[in-house]
């Protein structure tokens, strides 16, 4: 017989929910309780420790009251609050993944995805993906953490220079599946053309791509911008770079300033 669930305490910090440090509880039993507020309380904590902007935490309390009472509840109390972080940022248009909600493996981050769907389809959201240079900013600062590297700004702007070559190039890329992963793509890229010690380990560690996949976008944008990018052969930054930088580095600058806009 499975050992029964422990009651859920309102009073569990945000940090060990989401890290999976306390048993998980069932919605079914959640959705008994004589109030939701303590899972309400999850959602503010675990939205203001990821310095979500307010109105993104506001809709992921919608959004879980919304699905418990529709009964959209799936079994994994985890899974469903970063579900509707992961939906709520979508809708705002401020990116976010899984991964950096619960650091969790692969196989549990389908589930959240698999759970975003479900919300999606239950409560007929409007949820589209982001483009890939949405995502730049976060996994920037992400990398950074992991990798040790300083990044300086125009590493950055050549980051974001190669995404934007790329959907040139490609314009169904403003809109793919799985976006996340060309931004750490360009990333991964950048960091060789600038020989800077970011393996693929540290792009994992940072975004949750998983090497396998960075390895077939890498080669993806290598191939639509002829690029060169073998990890055993890291180049140094052109000479002409410097001019190419300034436009981008400028270009970047508008776009971050942009989404920082749009998140405030």
């Amino acid at each position: 017989m499975p050992e029964p669930q422990k009651e859920f305490n309102a009073e569990r910090s945000s940090v060990d929910l989401m890290q999976n440090k306390v048993p998980r509880t069932s919605l079914r039993e959640v959705a008994s309780l004589s109030s939701i507020e303590c899972i309400l309380k999850e959602i503010r904590e675990s939205g203001s420790s990821l310095n979500l902007p307010a109105k993104v935490i506001s809709e992921s309390e919608d959004l879980c009251v919304r699905a418990i009472r529709n009964r959209a509840m799936p079994y994994d109390l985890q899974a469903f609050i970063a579900a509707c972080i992961t939906a709520a940022c979508k809708i705002n248009r401020v990116a976010m993944t899984p991964y950096l909600i619960v650091k969790q493996p692969h196989e549990y981050l389908q589930l959240i995805n698999g759970m975003v769907t479900s919300l999606k389809n239950s409560l007929d959201l409007d949820i589209e993906d982001l483009p890939p240079m949405d995502y730049l900013p976060r996994f920037f600062s992400e990398v950074e953490n992991t990798s040790g590297c300083g990044l300086e700004t125009g590493y950055r702007a050549r980051a974001f220079e190669i995404l934007e070559l790329s959907c040139e190039k490609n314009q169904k890329l403003l809109s793919v599946a799985w976006p996340d992963t060309y931004a750490a793509a360009a990333i991964y890229i950048a960091a060789i053309e600038y020989n800077l010690p970011i393996t693929h380990q540290h792009i994992w560690k940072a975004t949750g791509i998983t090497s396998q996949a960075l390895s077939k976008r890498c080669k993806e944008i290598s191939g639509l911008l002829n690029l060169k990018a073998n990890p055993q052969d890291k180049p140094k930054p052109r000479a002409s770079q410097t001019l190419t930088e300034t436009s981008a580095h400028r270009s970047f600058k508008n776009y971050a300033a942009q989404l920082k806009s749009s998140e405030d």
